[in-house]
């Protein structure tokens, strides 16, 4: 997947994405802006992602597939007892769990592809998939993903990059799904003032074509947030069908990121790959990267000013030594597509048989989140 989305002043209430097949073809930035590149939800298949350079970009969770259901167990089953699959996050009084090593692979997998994007600053939190995530903690998750100074693992806590830009981010949500890592009712009143971007897991209030609100009480309580604390831009991931950008009542631009389908069988799944992310999908089933659903890019005015290329980081909590640098990802193999989906997606290993033109985005509306 090459192709990603654009708009040139995501500031400017009504601002449209265009498709760019070719990402090198991207405008400049203008002068003064600020480059953010959004995804999220990428469920394993993040080697399929090929992003456009930017100066900073946002993973808004759900970096992994069923993770609680499939890669956490309870630590009786860890320790030679039959393997028990955790499912859901664990209430107090349920046994304590633990990680499988294969979890915990997979998320290497997710680091090693994150250290070779090119972006100056790297902001990723976690989402309800993602319980291979929350059962770690939060200094663990930073060990694996934080291999340079320029990643930052947010949860529900903030960082100031050079040049004053502040983003706090937060993996809870609310809505229903059977994946229930990082579920809580935040009220999000304890968000610092002052935040020039918000990343969360859980959508804001989304304003229907006829400006009627399509909210929970916790999107309605999201947006109240964005409007006190200041924030000029916020993404976002978890509804599927929600992707794209969005302003809310107060006409913050509000960016919804999955680049992922819907759930499919395994009979139904595909790979730039020579084989899954995660290859439980082949027996269980997971999720497509899709050519509708692609990376937003958003050029943005920050009132800080543009991001800076030399990082300097604050978090409100301690910052964990980082590596210098971290271990390359081996050669791309072969694509894995099913013969039933031969003739319906291009050749985005190679870029072969795409155009470069500019094409106009529609959101999609389907409200299924996974």
């Amino acid at each position: 997947m090459y192709s990603c989305l654009y708009t040139a002043n995501a500031n400017i209430k009504g601002s449209t994405l265009q498709q760019f097949n070719n990402p090198s073809s991207l405008p400049p930035v203008p002068s003064g802006h600020t480059r953010v590149v959004c995804v999220s939800d990428t469920h394993n298949e993040h080697n399929s992602i090929h992003l456009p350079p930017g100066d900073i970009l946002i993973h808004a969770g759900d970096i992994l597939t069923k993770s609680g259901h499939r890669h956490v167990v309870t630590a009786e089953a860890a320790s030679g007892n039959p393997t028990v699959s955790a499912g859901t996050r664990n209430p107090p009084e349920t046994p304590e769990l633990q990680a499988t090593p294969s979890g915990i692979s997979l998320l290497q997998n997710f680091s090693h592809w994150l250290a070779t994007q090119p972006h100056q600053h790297k902001i990723v939190i976690a989402g309800n998939h993602d319980q291979v995530l929350e059962v770690l903690g939060v200094d663990a998750v930073r060990k694996i993903l934080e291999v340079n100074e320029n990643t930052h693992y947010l949860c529900h806590d903030s960082v100031t990059l050079e040049g004053g830009i502040k983003v706090f981010g937060s993996p809870y949500s609310v809505w229903a799904s059977t994946n229930r890592a990082f579920f809580g009712k935040m009220d999000y009143t304890d968000v610092p003032t002052g935040m020039s971007i918000i990343v969360t897991h859980q959508p804001c209030e989304r304003l229907d074509d006829k400006g009627c609100p399509q909210a929970s009480k916790a999107d309605k309580r999201l947006t109240a947030a964005l409007k006190r604390t200041g924030a000029q831009l916020h993404v976002c991931g978890h509804c599927h069908g929600w992707h794209g950008l969005y302003y809310t009542r107060h006409n913050i631009p509000s960016v919804c990121a999955p680049v992922c389908g819907y759930w499919m069988k395994p009979e139904d799944l595909w790979s730039e790959q020579a084989t899954r992310g995660d290859s439980v999908d082949l027996q269980d089933g997971g999720y497509n990267p899709d050519l509708k659903y692609l990376p937003i890019v958003v050029d943005i005015v920050l009132g800080c000013g543009p991001a800076k290329h030399a990082p300097t980081v604050t978090k409100h909590n301690n910052v964990l030594p980082r590596q210098t640098q971290s271990k390359p990802l081996s050669p791309l193999a072969t694509p894995f597509v099913p013969a039933k989906f031969a003739n319906s997606h291009p050749d985005t290993h190679t870029g072969k048989g795409l155009d470069t033109s500019v094409e106009p985005h529609t959101s999609t509306t389907h409200d299924e989140c996974t």
